[in-house]
């Protein structure tokens, strides 16, 4: 199984930090994405921003909006790592888990394809959206657009809502080896102030983004889209990953 049974959190290294976010419609500072000692493309964020406002219903709701995507700089080196897709994982830790789920989750779940652990899915591929199955689809300037709008009821207040992301270098076997990862998200206090965590770049890969992970290949064992996480999740020993940093 390479799915590594310690629960010990993976140190990714010195992976650069992502500079506080700037404000809507000014430019964003860029992390490089490294694979095999070499750059491969950049992470940016151009998007961080509080949420709220009150439903039709009256229901005082608040959250948050991140948007912005990966750019390839070297499909060469990317390939020559054996990386065949980049994908994004998403998990969520929060006090308030939505759709009946236990923290931590994979994101979206349950998922809209039912066994796809990518963020969003692989159905929006061919219906047009901004995600898409082969992780080149082209949004907005990035080869892998991300976008999320998560929101609380502040009825529920406290809230705190934490989503951990990050960047898979996909192989040719299905194998799922993070290779870049960031937290962000957003907490309503108790009065129902909203405020938001800018994406920050991480040291190491959480925890519980591992049990989150593990938590999903042991409900979806093979994916009917040629993804098998169930054994195929590698941890990295160090980062910038590299294919003799793998613990499997």
């Amino acid at each position: 199984m390479l799915l590594a049974n310690a629960r010990r959190v993976v140190l990714l290294g010195t992976i650069a930090s992502i500079v506080a976010l700037l404000p809507l419609g000014v430019q964003a500072a860029t992390t490089d994405v490294k694979v095999n000692g070499k750059k491969i493309g950049e992470i940016e964020f151009t998007k961080c921003e509080t949420r709220q406002g009150v439903s039709a219903a009256g229901t005082a709701w608040g959250g948050a909006d991140l948007r912005g995507g990966y750019k390839e700089t070297d499909a060469a080196a990317a390939a020559a790592a054996g990386c065949a897709q980049l994908r994004w994982i998403q998990t969520i830790t929060t006090n308030k888990p939505a759709r009946g789920c236990t923290s931590p989750y994979v994101d979206p779940w349950p998922n809209p394809d039912g066994s796809s652990p990518y963020y969003w899915d692989d159905t929006d591929a061919t219906s047009g959206a901004d995600y898409g199955i082969d992780g080149r689809r082209n949004s907005n300037g990035k080869d892998l657009w991300f976008e999320d709008l998560p929101s609380r009821s502040k009825a529920g207040a406290p809230v705190d809502w934490c989503a951990v992301l990050c960047l898979t270098c996909v192989k040719a076997d299905g194998t799922n080896v993070p290779i870049a990862c960031f937290s962000w998200g957003f907490t309503i206090a108790a009065d129902g102030t909203v405020t938001k965590k800018d994406a920050t770049s991480l040291p190491e890969v959480p925890d519980d983004w591992w049990k989150a992970v593990e938590k999903f290949e042991n409900t979806h064992a093979a994916s009917a889209f040629g993804v098998k996480l169930d054994g195929g999740l590698t941890r990295i020993g160090t980062f910038p990953w590299s294919p003799t940093d793998s613990l499997g």
